[in-house]
């Protein structure tokens, strides 16, 4: 299995402080059968904005150690990049990370108040720019699972979404839990990752969602999700994707949680 989203390299942001304790989590991911990984520390978040040559370099260097520990473990440059209103200008000046340094595909982190149009507007823009736009758990984004139709207009802007592997086994939380469920069913995802960041909480870990995926859509689609869509970032294939608006879509109840979990505000991210 490939894991899109992890915060394994060392020292870079608030994923794996050392060595140590990456060649721990790479370990735990190899027992757990993930084969690959593509590192995405976070950029533009305003507290971990990692640098393009910085991840380049740190990711050589661990594959290196990686290697030489004799621990079968492929690992690939990334990104996640949170959206800001300079995102579209820095990939214009290259200074951001596709996902796997591909050139084809971007994760894109939303902030818990992203109502207002940006969003849509960036997957737009990257899409005319050829970049494909993956967005990063948002069943765990609070201002989604309140406002679900902001997720269809992106999921019709052209986005992928990305699901975490311990938000659909209860990690996060019922109202989580049942919302990724919905999306899961209602055929909205393209990938299952573990946003790994230690080895406590968040940790490398993706087969006990991997069977759950297995009970809930069957081999076929299960295998997709997590095998078969890897070809969209490593090897540019296109991955064509739709809204199957039949019995099962109608069928789909959305859950949200409580609106006083929300900070009440309209009026970021609207540029």
């Amino acid at each position: 299995m490939i894991d899109i989203h992890s915060h394994i390299l060392p020292g870079l942001d608030d994923g794996a402080p050392d060595l140590k304790t990456a060649f721990k989590m790479a370990k735990r991911a190899v027992k757990d059968g993930i084969a690959e990984v593509i590192a995405t520390p976070h950029c533009l978040d305003g507290v971990h904005n990692c640098r393009k040559e910085d991840i380049l370099l740190a990711c050589q260097q661990f594959n290196k150690e990686l290697y030489s520990q004799g621990i079968p473990l492929k690992v690939y440059p990334g990104a996640e990049i949170r959206l800001t209103p300079e995102l579209i200008d820095c990939f214009r000046r290259g200074e951001l990370l596709t996902l796997g340094d591909s050139g084809k595909a971007v994760l894109l982190e939303l902030p818990q108040r992203c109502i207002g149009e940006a969003p849509v507007k960036v997957v737009k823009q990257l899409k005319d720019m050829g970049i494909q736009t993956i967005i990063a758990h948002p069943e765990r984004n609070f201002t989604i699972q309140n406002h679900p139709d902001i997720l269809d207009e992106l999921i019709f802007s052209g986005a992928l979404l990305q699901i975490t592997a311990d938000s659909l086994i209860g990690k996060f939380g019922r109202s989580t839990t049942l919302f990724a469920e919905n999306l899961v069913v209602s055929d909205r995802i393209h990938f299952i990752a573990t946003d790994c960041h230690s080895l406590r909480g968040r940790s490398p870990r993706i087969h006990k969602a991997y069977k759950k995926l297995l009970s809930m859509v069957g081999m076929a689609r299960t295998q997709e999700i997590v095998l078969e869509n890897r070809d969209l970032i490593l090897n540019s294939i296109e991955i064509s994707w739709q809204v199957n608006p039949s019995e099962k879509e109608q069928q789909v109840q959305w859950i949200k949680v409580p609106e006083a979990t929300i900070e009440k505000t309209n009026e970021e991210y609207k540029w």
